[in-house]
């Protein structure tokens, strides 16, 4: 994520993600790719770039680049809707939209760095869309799978609302362009790490080949494993004590594990290993009732407090600096206005009282605005979290009146200030790299509101066709969708409300401290997740966060991250086509013994073309 996310934003969609900047050096990459024609040259040095308008730069605006952006968006819908169900995480999909969209602007033959740069930052915005989506909308099947009777909320009311959202986090994140990209220079490093590589002249090739083919890997992992051992693989079970260790090999979370480099990965293994190993056993031996849910209801509680912590750091620590940044450009401000306007009818429009959605347009203005810088500082978005926070303040201004808001009206307010925050801190990310690479940040803006559009007219209908076809495995270890859990149980309660405070308490002093000191290596939210989602997972990401260790020490981390791009993104696929076919009725049985023969023979014609090429002897 964010999306790797709130949790997307480690964007986990998600969680959101902790990534550093992957390519310290344009310089260094170009060992490994050669320049290209249309490079750029004059913007290679950022420093250099004065602070213009949203004209400033090269078109990179074109049919070609915008009909990929829009594919590739689509693409990330799917996939990352998936990812985020699995896993409760979403790495920011940058790298993985400049990788993709060099192969397809190949296809269309020579094209430049700002239309690469330009495809890229459309591609992005799907994913993104996606995590909000995924992180609070299986909030309402949750409710309702625990006894709740909760109004529907149709799909076409979630399309307005998310497009309305995502419109207004685009239009908002006009005007703070200048002062946190160009003035403060924030270093954005998902952004700058998708510049780095465009800026090295890559123009696919070889890594657009390791991509693929690490990709076509786990999607045929992916289906042999639900295949000949879907649940997983146990490693120990001691029933006499509750401790049971199993692992369910997912390449995907490999691959974020990798992305989130050892520090947030092994903080994420430690807490899983703490939960199934230690928690759960110990309470079950003192006989509490329900030891599982206790440990997840503090996970959700460290969670929820880290996030707060985070929030109020990055508001006290830079309130001048964020009030600064609220000054609207009075050509902007009239579109900010407009595109306010009619959130605050289709907020209404889909039954919010008219007083809380007034509330909740403010709120996610000031919201968009904290979320952008909490992303330039720190790589995260904790996209869900500014939803709860919002949908909190309203709950409790109506209360001081003796009014009440229900669940519905509730949820609508997070789906709502999760989407625009979830797009602001993505766009955040297109303007820096727009600004290191010299492309004109209009031409960003514009190619963003197209990719708003499609991200939101196809989000929910795929949401809805996952949510369908896993039913059966929703909510369960195997597709925990962690952040609805919490949506859920923070607008009505938890099992356990003293647990869940708890570790809110502790979950915000120990965010606030260790913001204070970065070379502690533990990061409170992956932990927390590890501690919610278990064992299963949490070996897998560890054990990515021990492989991106090793690379980082032997200098192939680069190259590692394109290969967990190509993972995510072939097992994601895999995983929306079988909740496809489930939903439609079909049975996934044959799609995935057919699948096997026909996945290894396009490996072995992938391969060969390698080896035609010479790819082997680049690696």
């Amino acid at each position: 994520m964010r999306s790797l996310s709130a949790l997307s934003y480690l964007n986990l969609a998600c969680f959101p993600v902790q990534w550093q900047k992957l390519f310290s050096s344009a310089q260094h990459l170009k060992t490994q790719f050669p320049s290209g024609p249309f490079m750029a040259a004059r913007y290679e040095n950022d420093s250099n770039i004065p602070s213009h308008g949203l004209d400033y730069g090269r078109k990179g605006f074109t049919a070609k680049s915008v009909a990929v952006a829009l594919f590739l968006s689509a693409f990330l819908v799917a996939s990352s809707s998936y990812i985020a169900l699995r896993l409760g995480a979403l790495p920011w999909p940058i790298i993985f939209s400049v990788i993709a969209g060099a192969a397809l602007l190949r296809i269309f033959g020579r094209f430049s760095s700002h239309e690469l740069n330009v495809a890229h930052a459309g591609a992005s915005v799907g994913g993104l869309v996606a995590s909000a989506l995924v992180f609070t909308v299986p909030a309402l099947a949750f409710l309702r799978n625990s006894g709740m009777e909760v109004p529907n909320l149709t799909l076409w009311a979630i399309m307005l609302v998310v497009l309305s959202a995502g419109l207004l986090g685009v239009f908002v994140s006009v005007p703070i362009r200048r002062q946190l990209v160009d003035v403060e220079d924030l270093p954005f490093p998902s952004g700058t790490a998708g510049a780095k590589l465009i800026l090295a002249g890559f123009k696919g090739g070889f890594l657009v080949w390791l991509a693929l083919v690490s990709g076509i890997l786990a999607a045929l992992f992916a289906v042999s494993r639900d295949i000949w051992f879907p649940a997983g693989l146990t490693l120990l079970a001691i029933p006499s004590i509750s401790l049971v260790l199993s692992v369910y090999p997912m390449p995907i979370a490999l691959g974020v594990g990798y992305i989130l480099k050892p520090r947030a990965a092994l903080s994420w293994f430690a807490g899983s290993l703490i939960s199934s190993a230690v928690l759960v056993p110990v309470l079950s031996a003192y006989r509490f009732a329900e030891p599982v849910k206790l440990v997840q209801n503090l996970g959700m509680g460290l969670l929820f407090g880290a996030g707060l912590g985070l929030l109020a750091y990055h508001v006290f620590s830079s309130r001048r600096k964020v009030s600064s940044s609220l000054l609207f450009s009075s050509r902007f401000s009239v579109r900010i206005i407009v595109l306010s306007l009619l959130s605050l009818i289709v907020l209404y429009l889909v039954s919010v009282p008219f007083a809380a959605a007034l509330l909740t347009v403010l709120l996610t203005l000031v919201a968009v605005f904290i979320a952008a810088r909490m992303t330039g500082e720190t790589n995260i978005d904790p996209l869900e979290q500014f939803g709860i926070v919002i949908a909190v303040a309203c709950a409790a201004l109506y209360s001081v009146f003796h009014l009440d808001l229900s669940i519905l009206h509730l949820l609508v307010i997070v789906i709502f200030a999760s989407v625009a925050t979830a797009v602001a801190g993505d766009i955040g990310h297109d303007y820096k790299a727009a600004k290191i690479v010299g492309t004109r940040a209009r031409d960003i803006v514009r190619v963003d509101v197209l990719s708003v559009i499609v991200a939101a007219l196809l989000g929910p209908f795929v949401l809805a066709v996952l949510l369908k076809g896993f039913s059966r495995e929703l909510f369960t270890s195997s597709m925990p969708a962690p952040q609805s859990q919490l949506v859920a149980a923070a607008l009505t309660g938890f099992a356990h409300p003293s647990v869940f405070v708890s570790g809110i308490i502790a979950g915000f002093l120990l965010e606030i401290v260790l913001r204070r000191k970065q070379s502690v290596p533990f990061v409170v939210m992956p932990f927390a997740i590890g501690l919610f989602l278990g064992f299963p997972l949490g070996f897998v990401v560890g054990l990515g966060g021990l492989l991106s260790w090793f690379a980082l020490r032997r200098n192939l981390f680069d190259k590692g991250v394109v290969v967990a791009a190509g993972i995510m993104g072939g097992e994601g696929i895999i995983g929306f086509s079988m909740g496809a076919l489930s939903a439609a009725g079909i049975n996934t049985g044959s799609f995935l013994a057919a699948s096997v023969p026909a996945l290894a023979a396009v490996l072995v014609l992938t391969l060969g073309f390698g080896m035609r090429k010479g790819y082997f002897r680049s690696g």
